[in-house]
């Protein structure tokens, strides 16, 4: 499982809470780590957005002290049953890659609720407003865009020409829709998803406004 979500509030240098939505995750997810969470010489500060990979376990003391060494005991009495993300990876989001804020409260309230829904169909037809992403890949006529290789999503523009000059490492502006990816017998009408349904991919983004931002210049 792949959420990203912001720091709300660090425990210590192995365990965090995220910021839920209160729908797919909890206010609060709690996260432990197997490793201290650093960031070269900077240690994780609350605020921080994050992407982060790992499974969802429910919280039981003597197990989970097995696992990972130690778990304070206050959090573990704090949590015990409750599930909670024992994190493989963490990784810093760039700040200005993430949903833009009219958006957060609007047609979907974060990142989160995406792209770790367990039914992400349930978000067909909604809207989307990305101020800057990075482009990962492009592959015949669509992009593959996000934060890293498992927090992906597959974009096709409503025209072609919208494709004109974008690259891997670019990064884009968004706006457009949710859709559901159609059944392998729909694809004859729709080629242009191929790669999002090879992936297993169940949504994709439908853009209606597909802008490549023009990098800051070197100082």
């Amino acid at each position: 499982m792949t959420v990203i979500g912001t720091v709300d509030r660090v425990f210590d240098e192995r365990a965090f809470e995220l910021e839920g939505d209160g729908v797919i995750w909890p206010r609060k997810l709690l996260v432990v780590t197997r490793a201290p969470v650093r960031f070269g010489p900077t240690a994780l500060r609350e605020d921080e957005e994050l992407v982060v990979g790992g499974t969802v376990r429910r919280m039981t003391p003597g197990e989970l002290d097995r696992e990972l060494g130690h778990v304070d005991r206050e959090l573990a009495r704090r949590y015990r049953d409750q599930a909670i993300l024992v994190a493989d990876s963490v990784r810093l989001v760039e700040t200005q890659a993430r949903w833009s804020k009219p958006y957060q409260q609007g047609a979907i309230v974060s990142a989160i609720r995406l792209l770790s829904a367990l039914d992400p169909t349930t978000f067909a037809g909604h809207a989307v407003d990305l101020g800057n992403v990075p482009v990962r890949a492009v592959t015949g006529k669509g992009l593959w865009v996000g934060f890293g290789p498992r927090s992906e999503l597959f974009l096709v523009p409503l025209h072609d020409v919208q494709l004109v000059g974008i690259e891997p490492g670019d990064r884009v502006a968004i706006r457009g829709t949710v859709r559901a990816v159609p059944g392998s017998g729909e694809l004859t009408w729709h080629p242009e998803l191929a790669p999002a349904r090879a992936r297993g991919e169940q949504v994709y983004l439908e853009a209606s406004e597909l802008t490549k931002l023009t990098p800051r210049p070197s100082t």
